[in-house]
C-alpha cells in the first residue's frame, strides 16, 4: 500500500470506545456474533529469533488520536481496508466496526500445529485479501473452514471486520462477522507485483506486508529453524545484492526437505509477503508456491559443494531442529514432498513431451521364477511403439564396494514398484540386497538381507548404498520414492509399525514416517506431500501423510465390500486451482471384477470414482505412469495379465469403453514386468 489515510478515518475504524463489542455493518445480515480466533494465544516469544529486531512504527496513525464519531461505518472502498490496517496498532487487540467488500482473496493458508499439537499464534489458518496490485491487502486469522462458503483464492468477498491485532509487527484481522462471497473466478495477475528488483523490499515492509508478490532471489546461507514448521535461510535479489538478517525465504520445512533446498540455489516464490517484525519472510506455505531453478551440484555422498544447509542435519533436510544419528531424522522429516510427480519438475520450464518409459524386468528368462532372490533388470521402450531404446539395464548381483546386491522375488506380485524422482534425473525402486537363489526372500529378516533402495541414473549409473536398517524384516519392500535422489521414502509390508519409512541417501538405517497402516503398496511425492496406496486395514485407495499421522483421502473405500485391490497410481493437477486433483491408480482384480486402471477426480474435497479403463485388458494392473499433453493424460501401465504387458491408454475424455489399450510389449517367458516410470533425464 503506498498511501496512507488521515487520521480520522483510521479513528472512524476503531471502536474501542464503543459500548457494541460485536458491532454489525450495513453489509452485515443477521450475521450473528462475530467469529473468533482465539485472541488468548500468547504470541510466540522474540526469542524464536533472537536476531529479529522490534519495529519501530512512528508512522502508524493512533487511532485514538482523532476527534470522531463512536461506531461511525466505514465507506466500501478502497479506503477502508486501508483505514482498518491504520487502525490496528499498539500491543493491545482493536475493536473494529468496519464493514469491507470488493476484496479479493489471493491465498489461504491452513495452521500450522505446534509441538503440543495445538495451532501455533504465529502460523494460524487464514487467508488474505487484496484490493489492487500495489495494495492494500491484509491477513484474516480466520480458519476458512470456518466460513461458509469457505473462501477459495480468486474469490471476491464481503464482511465486517470486527477485531484486528498487531502480532509480530504485521496488521491482522483476527474476527470478522457477516462474511459473504461476491464473486469467483477472479484472475490473480493483475493483483500479483514483483519485488525481485525493489531496493525498498526491507525498508518499506510495512507497504508490502501481505501483498501478493513474486520475488526471485538465490539462498545466501543454511536454513534454520524459523518457527514451527518452518525454516528460513537468508537471500539476495536484484534489488537486494547483499545478504541481510531482515530478508529471508522461509519455506515449510517439509517442502525445504523435499526440495533439497539449500544454500546457493535460485528461487522464485509467488505468494503473499510475511513478515515478523521488521524481518521480511519471502514465504512459502506449501510446494505449489515455490519453484527451485539452480542449485550446487549435489556430490555422491549426498551433501551439496556449497555447504550442508541446518547444521548437524542431513542433507536430505532434517526437520524442526531434530538431531539424528547416522544421518537419520526424527519422524517428522517425512512430512514431505511437492508438485506432481511425473508432471512438473524441479527446475524451471515444462518437460518436452516424453519419448521412453523404463520398465522393471524380473527374470533372465532362463529359469522359472519363483519366491527366491532373482535377477532384475530395466528395459528402456519408446512410448510410441514399445521397441527397444537402448540395451537393458541389469542390477547389481553381487556387492561392489559400498554397493549392494539388488534382486527382486520372482513371484512376489506386490514387489519392484518404480518411481521418477521430482527433478527427472533418476529412477529409485526398493529391493533386497541379496544373491540370486535365495528361497523365500521376502520372508528373510533384514539382518541376514538388507532392505536396499536403488538410484539409477539416466546414464545407467546405480547407487545401491542405501539400506533401511529394521524396516520390513520379514516382509515385502515394494517401492521407493525420491524429490531429487539424495534422500528416499520407502513402502512396503512392516510388522508393529509403519509402511512408509525414510531414509538419506548411503543410510544403513530409516526412521517411520508413522504407526499405520502398516502394509502399503505404493508411494509417491506430490504438493509438498507423502502419498500411499494401501488395500487393507479399513483404507482401500490413496492416503496422505501428515506429521506422523495418515489420512485416507475422502472418497476412498473404507470397506472392502466391493472388494478392491488397489496397487501403484499418478496424480495430475488438471483445474485451476492447486493440487492434485485426477489419481489413476491401477486395481490387480479381474477386468469383470472391477480391475484395470481406475480414474479418480475431485471435487468440493472428495474423491470419486470417476471410470475404469479396462479396454483391451484380459486382467487389472498394478504399476502406472504418465504424462499430460495438452487436453489428454497418457498412461503407461504395467498389467497383472499373464503374461505381463505394458500398454498405453490416452484419456482424452471420451467414454471409458472407447479408451483402448495400445499394446506395447509382452514379457518373455520366465520373466515378469512389474513397475514402470518415466525415463530419467
Amino acid at each position: 500500500m503506498r498511501q496512507r489515510m488521515n487520521g480520522w478515518l483510521a479513528a472512524a475504524v476503531a471502536a474501542g470506545c464503543s459500548a457494541d463489542p460485536t458491532p454489525v455493518g450495513p453489509g452485515d445480515q443477521d450475521s450473528g456474533p462475530a467469529i473468533d480466533v482465539g485472541v488468548d494465544r500468547p504470541d510466540v516469544p522474540a526469542v524464536d529469533r533472537p536476531d529479529v529486531p522490534t519495529l519501530d512504527r512512528p508512522d502508524v496513525p493512533d487511532a485514538g488520536a482523532a476527534d470522531v464519531p463512536v461506531g461511525l461505518d466505514v465507506p466500501v472502498t478502497e479506503g477502508s481496508l486501508a483505514a482498518v490496517r491504520a487502525a490496528i496498532a499498539g500491543t493491545a487487540p482493536v475493536t473494529l466496526t468496519a464493514a469491507l467488500s470488493g476484496l479479493v482473496v489471493t491465498r489461504t493458508v491452513a495452521a500450522t500445529p505446534g509441538s503440543d499439537g495445538g495451532v501455533s499464534s504465529n502460523d494460524p489458518a487464514g487467508f488474505f485479501v487484496q484490493t489492487g496490485m500495489t495494495g492494500p491487502a491484509i491477513f484474516v486469522a480466520v480458519d476458512p473452514a470456518s466460513l461458509s462458503p469457505e473462501p477459495q483464492a480468486g474469490d471476491r468477498v464481503a464482511f465486517t471486520a470486527t477485531r484486528g491485532e498487531l502480532r509480530a509487527g504485521a496488521r491482522w484481522i483476527t474476527a470478522l462477522s457477516g462474511f459473504q462471497r461476491t464473486g469467483t473466478g477472479t484472475a490473480l495477475d493483475g493483483l500479483r507485483q514483483d519485488l525481485s528488483a525493489q531496493a525498498d523490499l526491507v525498508t518499506a515492509v510495512g507497504d508490502y506486508e501481505h501483498e501478493l508478490v513474486r520475488v526471485q532471489g538465490t539462498v545466501a546461507g543454511n536454513f534454520a529453524s524459523a518457527g514451527t514448521g518452518f525454516e528460513s535461510a537468508q537471500i539476495t535479489t536484484a534489488g537486494v545484492g547483499a545478504a541481510m538478517t531482515n530478508l529471508r525465504v522461509r519455506v515449510a520445512a517439509a517442502v525445504r526437505a523435499s526440495l533439497a533446498l539449500r544454500s546457493g540455489c535460485t528461487v522464485t516464490v509467488t505468494a503473499p509477503l510475511w513478515r515478523f517484525n521488521a524481518q521480511v519472510q519471502v514465504n512459502a506455505w506449501t510446494a505449489s508456491d515455490i519453484a527451485l531453478g539452480a542449485c550446487p551440484v549435489v556430490t555422491d555422498g549426498g551433501a551439496p559443494d556449497a555447504g550442508s544447509p541446518d547444521a548437524g542435519g542431513t542433507d536430505a533436510g532434517m526437520m524442526d531442529g531434530g538431531a539424528g544419528d547416522a544421518g537419520s531424522p526424527d519422524a517428522a522429516a517425512a512430512d514431505v514432498v511437492l508438485a506432481p510427480v511425473d508432471g512438473a519438475a524441479l527446475d524451471a520450464g515444462a518437460e518436452p513431451t516424453p519419448t521412453e518409459i523404463w520398465v522393471l524386468r524380473v527374470g533372465a528368462g532362463t529359469d522359472p521364477l519363483t519366491n527366491a532372490s532373482t535377477p532384475a533388470f530395466i528395459e528402456r521402450l519408446r512410448i510410441s511403439d514399445g521397441a527397444m531404446a537402448g540395451a537393458p539395464i541389469a542390477l547389481p548381483t553381487a556387492a561392489s564396494g559400498a554397493n549392494r546386491p539388488l534382486t527382486i522375488s520372482g513371484s512376489a506380485t506386490s514387489d519392484g514398484q518404480l518411481n521418477r524422482s521430482l527433478d527427472r534425473r533418476f529412477v529409485v525402486l526398493g529391493g533386497y540386497g541379496a544373491l540370486p537363489g535365495v528361497a523365500s526372500v521376502t520372508g528373510t529378516t533384514s539382518t541376514a538381507v538388507p532392505r536396499v533402495v536403488a538410484r539409477i541414473a539416466a546414464d545407467g549409473a546405480i547407487d545401491t548404498r542405501t539400506t533401511l536398517g529394521a524396516a520390513f524384516s520379514g516382509n515385502n519392500l515394494r517401492a521407493a520414492a525420491s524429490a531429487d535422489g539424495s534422500a528416499f521414502w520407502a513402502a512396503g509390508s512392516a510388522t508393529g509399525s509403519g509402511s512408509i519409512v525414510y531414509a538419506p541417501l548411503g543410510a544403513s538405517a530409516s526412521t517411520p514416517v508413522f504407526t499405520a497402516p502398516s502394509n502399503g503398496r505404493f508411494v509417491a511425492l506430490y504438493d509438498g506431500t507423502v502419498f500411499g496406496a494401501v488395500g487393507a486395514g479399513g483404507q482401500f485407495g490413496v492416503f496422505r501423510v501428515d506429521g506422523s499421522t495418515t489420512t485416507l483421502l475422502p472418497g476412498f473405500p473404507t470397506t472392502a465390500t466391493p472388494t478392491s485391490s488397489p496397487y501403484g497410481f499418478v496424480a495430475f493437477d488438471r483445474d485451476a486451482t492447486a493440487g492434485i486433483d485426477v489419481i489413476y491408480q491401477c486395481d490387480d482384480r479381474a477386468v469383470a471384477s472391477g480391475g484395470g486402471v481406475r480414474k479418480w477426480t475431485r471435487g468440493s474435497g472428495t474423491w470419486t470414482l470417476a471410470s475404469t479403463l479396462s479396454a483391451g485388458l484380459t486382467g487389472g494392473c498394478r504399476s502406472v505412469t504418465g504424462f499430460v499433453a495438452g487436453a489428454n493424460v497418457t498412461l503407461l501401465v504395467g498389467t497383472a495379465e499373464s503374461p505381463s504387458r505394458v500398454v498405453r491408454f490416452v484419456d482424452d475424455g471420451a467414454s471409458p469403453a472407447s479408451i483402448t489399450a495400445t499394446a506395447l510389449r509382452a514379457a518373455a517367458p520366465n520373466t515378469v514386468f512389474r513397475g514402470v516410470a518415466l525415463a530419467p533425464r
